[in-house]
């Protein structure tokens, strides 16, 4: 059965409170989307979802919906599935690539046309890659397949000969490097396929007109560009889109523009499955798991310790819903640490593992050091537990003292979303000094969870 089914991607620019939050709520109520993929949510997802009135959201791909979500066992953050109606979905996947070095001002600077793919080549190409080896290969499977986001590079349908000098950082024409790969991955722009001539309708949506702000605020004379898309590809038609910008809202928000895009898709069955939306949970909390089997007679849910094979908790399907469902399991009494939950085939074999963590109630993240004197030019291995499990969850090295927001991280790394995990830091070049190892949340600069440590030579 044919579906209707609208996205938007809207970079709401340092989780929406800037300028007024509820004006970020106002304009995705007014364009009207099933679902928003967001960028720079610095932990304001599950706030998002709440004030919209939306009963569901996914902190790890930083998506809000008024349809169902169901993270995937396999899905690692690249991608989530919307259910359009029981046991038929569409992937979702949400980038926000690095805005570091800016392509566009670099053409403004004199790079010449190679020095500019050499510097997409390396800046941004290896954070767009895992999302090529993956959606693709979903798409020719037969599932709807969507990439949105801040891309932070201009497309090279935009950047053509007919283009040079319309605006004035084309200089000449651009392949860009990422707009490239995801087309030749198989996608297609949804808002070009709508307004082909760039000329006619050039659908920026970077920089947007908004109030100053304390901080950093667009120069008027940045080159403004299209950097925000929504590809699709798979069983699936662009039936419109459009930008939202200030006619939506009065003052605008934020820095960037949005994006809706209608399309009408054939949802498809996913694979066996079974997923929670609460990857972290207490000792005493209910976890409610969505599920996708064969409704083979038998099939059971259970929760397995990670590492092991045999359930502590089994629970038999909901009759009523054989092949997708959701179903609730008790997690009272259990020892923290790390699970799986789990589908058994009536004979016990797993067939489908999803990971989850129970902590201790009221318990807070934590960090770990390998050491907490170090060597000159040595590394530091640096472990986690208790995360939220956001997107752009990072780790911190500061010179003991100093403060996040106001100093730059000496090194810095992304947690990939992960509850539990390890890093390890290469300190070569930081000079003898007290340090600290911080725990911050999605992109933003609130500390969870610090750790001092020591380099001597």
């Amino acid at each position: 059965m044919n579906h209707e089914f609208r996205l938007m991607t809207f970079n709401i620019e340092y989780g929406g409170t800037n300028v007024s939050f509820g004006k970020v709520v106002e304009i995705i109520q007014r364009a009207n989307p099933q679902v928003v993929a967001v960028e720079e949510a610095f932990g304001n997802i599950p706030r998002l979802a709440q004030e919209l009135g939306w009963a569901y959201y996914d902190i790890r791909t930083q998506l809000v919906s008024q349809l169902p979500l169901i993270d995937p066992p396999d899905g690692n953050g690249i991608y989530t599935f919307v259910q359009l109606e029981p046991g038929r979905v569409v992937a979702v996947g949400n980038v926000h690539l690095p805005n570091d070095p800016e392509g566009a001002f670099a053409v403004l600077r004199g790079a010449t046309a190679t020095e500019i793919i050499e510097l997409e080549t390396k800046a941004r190409l290896p954070y767009i890659q895992p999302f090529l080896d993956v959606l693709p290969r979903l798409a020719s499977e037969g599932i709807p397949v969507f990439l949105a986001g801040d891309f932070n590079a201009p497309s090279h349908l935009d950047w053509t000969l007919e283009l040079v000098g319309v605006r004035r950082q084309i200089l000449y024409p651009v392949e860009w490097t990422i707009s490239k790969a995801v087309m030749d991955a198989g996608f297609r722009d949804s808002f070009r396929e709508v307004y082909p001539d760039p000329k006619l309708e050039p659908g920026l949506t970077w920089w947007a007109s908004r109030p100053q702000v304390t901080g950093w605020n667009p120069n008027p004379d940045d080159p403004q560009d299209r950097i925000d898309f929504i590809y699709a590809a798979g069983p699936c038609r662009t039936l419109s889109s459009g930008i939202i910008g200030e006619e939506f809202a009065s003052p605008y928000p934020s820095d960037h523009r949005g994006v809706l895009s209608i399309f009408e898709v054939i949802p498809s069955a996913p694979p066996i499955l079974i997923s929670t939306a609460d990857r972290l949970v207490e000792a005493v909390a209910t976890i409610k798991a969505r599920y996708h089997v064969t409704g083979t007679s038998g099939e059971r849910c259970g929760i397995v310790p990670r590492g092991e094979l045999l359930p502590v908790l089994s629970q038999a399907l909901d009759r009523d819903h054989p092949h997708d469902g959701e179903i609730s399991l008790n997690t009272s009494g259990f020892k923290k640490g790390a699970y799986d939950l789990v589908l058994l085939s009536e004979d016990g074999a797993i067939l489908c593992r999803y990971p989850f963590w129970i902590k201790d109630v009221g318990e807070a993240v934590k960090l770990t050091l390998s050491q907490s004197l170090i060597a000159y030019g040595g590394t530091l291995d640096v472990q986690w537990e208790n995360a939220p499990g956001n997107r752009w969850d990072w780790l911190g090295i500061y010179k003991a003292g100093q403060k996040p927001f106001v100093e730059k991280p000496l090194r810095y790394m992304h947690t990939n979303a992960s509850i539990a995990g390890d890093l390890t830091f290469d300190l070569s070049g930081l000079e003898a000094d007290r340090y600290e190892v911080l725990f911050c949340i999605d992109d933003n600069y609130i500390c969870l969870a610090r750790v001092p440590f020591e380099i001597k030579n």
